[in-house]
């Protein structure tokens, strides 16, 4: 079983829930067109950090969906850490977009498709 934290929000992730977990490092050049010649790069920033979670939720995990999106509301920074002691650190929650299926007779979405982009946040 593999665990994340987010803020005050604990996913356990089974091998059957966890979908993907990508890790993006992308560094901050400039390209600059130059006339008669190949084009050059400067370096605008530092680097920054992205990571992707993707998981499906049945549908008693929904509520812990629901409290984290309206935490991540509140555009703040929360502290995350890997269940294998990794620490990530504070990340900033760029985007959530949920897809629901497989409805219950009561409107309910017995299954729902979970996509978290965070961003590393460092405080200056």
């Amino acid at each position: 079983m593999f665990y994340a934290m987010i803020g005050e929000y604990q996913l356990e992730l089974t091998k059957h829930q966890l979908d993907e977990l990508s890790y993006s490092l992308e560094f901050g050049w400039k390209k600059i067109d130059r006339l008669a010649t190949l084009p050059a790069f400067q370096s605008v920033n530092e680097y920054s950090e992205t990571i992707e979670l993707k998981a499906s939720l049945i549908m008693q995990k929904q509520s812990v969906l629901d409290e984290f999106i309206q935490t991540a509301k509140e555009k703040k920074p929360l502290f995350m850490v890997l269940g294998y002691g990794k620490v990530i650190g504070n990340v900033l929650v760029q985007s959530i977009q949920v897809t629901s299926r497989d409805f219950v007779r009561d409107g309910k979405a017995v299954k729902r498709d979970v996509s978290i982009s965070l961003a590393r946040y460092y405080d200056a």
